[in-house]
């Protein structure tokens, strides 16, 4: 199996077949401290079978909706697995996802990194960093649908490479990425208002367990009266306008604790969307 790299984008699946076109692009985007394995995950030993039939495989088959694909009488069980890298364990192994290319994309998430930066510049800088090779990779068909999956911050990138590429007239190679848009799977995204909140608590307890400064200023480029993520949600909001794609949007309905003294939940409901 291919190795997944910190940086850039990791192909899980790409059909060993010459002949079979492929039919979309799946891409997934992890977040805040994550990586573009770990982030997709699941170590058994931690939950029981049961929870984790329900929590790993519940974002797949939302792809799977969105590929059309209609769910089978007897859907394997990765129970005698140890861990479960989702996109790979579990997408590829469905026949009609065999047309479908999957990456996975890393970037430096680190949050004493991440927020020393202006947010702006910074989001701005990764979405560029995101939506360029993203766009190299789909030069042979670059009209193919593609399917986003996020996780936390790589929700907000996303929103700024979309941007990015649908305000693309100077450069018309990257509006392919907008305009070929499917749908968008958000895992835990704080897309904005009280949400926001979170994400300071969370990049403040890192910060202080760690022993790193980090710049005040940037900390409140994500708090819930945050300009930099307002800009991002109206522009969002346009772009839901257009009906060009869908969006699923995951939530925790229980409080999340052992994060370095944050207890709470990520991404709230669906009335803090957008």
């Amino acid at each position: 199996m291919t190795a997944v790299q910190n940086l850039g984008f990791s192909t899980l699946f790409d059909p060993d077949n010459p002949q079979l076109e492929l039919q979309s692009s799946i891409v997934f985007v992890h977040g805040l401290q994550g990586h573009p394995k770990d982030t997709w995950t699941y170590n058994k030993q931690h939950v029981s079978e049961s929870v984790e039939q329900q929590s790993a495989k519940k974002p797949s088959r939302v792809i799977k909706r969105l590929l059309g694909i209609k769910k089978k009488e007897n859907e394997p069980n990765s129970s005698g697995t140890k861990d479960v890298f989702w996109p790979r364990d579990l997408l590829v192994n469905e026949n009609e996802t065999q047309k479908a290319r999957i990456m996975t994309y890393g970037y430096d998430s680190h949050v004493t990194t991440f927020f020393e930066a202006n947010n702006h510049d910074n989001i701005s800088k990764q979405a560029e960093s995101f939506m360029v090779p993203l766009q190299q990779a789909r030069e042979e068909n670059a009209q193919r649908p593609l399917i986003l999956v996020a996780h936390g911050l790589g929700g907000i990138i996303i929103k700024g490479a979309l941007e990015e590429s649908k305000r693309s007239e100077h450069r018309p190679q990257f509006l392919s990425i907008y305009n070929s848009l499917r749908g968008i799977i958000f895992l835990g995204t704080p897309h904005g208002g009280s949400t926001m909140a979170d994400w300071g608590l969370i990049a403040t307890g890192i910060v202080k367990f760690t022993s790193q400064g980090c710049n005040s200023k940037a900390l409140k480029g994500f708090q819930p009266d945050s300009e930099i993520l307002e800009f991002y949600r109206k522009c969002f909001l346009k772009m839901l306008q257009d009906q060009r794609f869908t969006i699923h949007s995951f939530y925790e309905k229980r409080g999340t604790s052992g994060i370095l003294g944050f207890q709470g939940k990520a991404g709230h409901s669906p009335r803090t969307l957008l």
